[in-house]
């Protein structure tokens, strides 16, 4: 779907009939195009953005998404391991994108997030944390999850790049705490997680502090720089756990899908913590929202 900006209902929604999940969501070529996944069917999609109509689909069992400023899409998955980078574009004498490049890596992640500079990329998941340099698709350095004489080592379920640093702020649920590394994979620093959840499932740095929802506590929460907590706001269902169903645009809005069947979209103010719409799609029961993004 396409839902307009009050929420008031949608201007495209295209469906397949085999009850397909969209997970992974990238903006691309300047908001004039949507690429998504769909998990059931291993599809990754490139959409037109004003209308919803398909431009190519490629096989592939990725649930995450991102998008560079150089015209590559990076798509990756929980259970399959392989990071691969695709052109936006498509290659007309094969009507497919290009594969750039392809990283076997096996880490069942559960976020992938671009470094400011665009030339590399975190990843954060069951077995560890590192840093892919996206020229080549080489990992730049991994720490695992049982490394005994590192102080990021553990399960790392959520994560965030802070703009100006980039520096990443992830949920390590192994040691029940945020944590903050550099792109050499030093620790900065470590807070305690007063949520007693261990069910980050994403999460957003903004202007003014941290953004991420709670599966466990079925919350959107907000933290500021110091990480004290600002507000928390309900929703009726978890967000999914391991796929990107947080996005915050541009004036701090924060919109959310939950995992509820039917599936509900909320957008909630990020500086107040107040709901500004929710839209609930009339379609299957059966249907979830588990990936969103913002044009």
């Amino acid at each position: 779907n396409r839902i307009n900006d009050d929420g008031s209902g949608y201007l495209w929604n295209e469906r397949d009939s085999s009850s397909g999940e969209i997970a992974g969501i990238a903006v691309v070529n300047d908001g004039n195009s949507v690429a998504h996944t769909d998990t059931r069917n291993d599809q990754l999609i490139m959409r037109d953005a004003d209308t919803g109509d398909e431009q190519w689909s490629v096989s592939d069992p990725s649930d995450h998404l991102r998008a560079t400023s150089d015209g590559k899409l990076l798509a990756t998955s929980l259970f399959y391991g392989e990071l691969t980078a695709y052109s936006t574009e498509v290659n007309e004498s094969t009507g497919e994108p290009e594969q750039l490049w392809q990283n076997d890596m096996d880490y069942r992640t559960q976020f992938i997030k671009i470094h400011p500079d665009g030339d590399s990329l975190y990843y954060g998941g069951n077995d560890g944390v590192g840093l892919i340099e996206l020229e080549t698709g080489s990992t730049e350095w991994h720490i695992d999850r049982y490394n005994p004489t590192s102080d990021v080592e553990g399960t790392v379920n959520a994560g965030a790049v802070e703009p100006d640093s980039g520096d990443l702020f992830y949920n390590d649920r192994s040691d029940g705490a945020f944590k903050r590394i550099d792109d050499s994979g030093d620790l900065v620093g470590e807070y305690t997680d007063s949520s007693s959840s261990y069910r980050h499932t994403s999460m957003h740095i903004g202007p003014r502090g941290y953004i991420y929802t709670s599966g466990a506590a079925n919350q959107v929460h907000k933290f500021s720089q110091t990480f004290s907590e600002e507000w928390a706001y309900d929703i009726d269902n978890n967000p999914y756990k391991g796929y990107d169903t947080l996005t915050v645009d541009a004036n701090q809005n924060v919109y959310v899908g939950d995992y509820t069947s039917g599936g509900t979209v909320y957008s909630i103010d990020g500086e107040k913590g107040e709901l500004n719409w929710r839209y609930t799609p009339t379609r299957s029961g059966s249907d979830r929202i588990v990936g969103t993004a913002a044009l």
